[in-house]
């Protein structure tokens, strides 16, 4: 695996883990905080 494709699976694991890790706190969080969220 090369340096770019171990970069994307890193940035995608790092995505989801954020998106599942502020499920929490999502319903507290302006619209403008929730389009900041990472896209995977």
């Amino acid at each position: 695996m090369d340096d770019k494709e171990a970069y994307d699976k890193k940035a995608r694991e790092l995505g989801a883990a954020f998106i599942q890790n502020f499920e929490k706190y999502a319903a507290g969080a302006s619209a403008d905080i929730l389009a900041g969220a990472p896209k995977v």
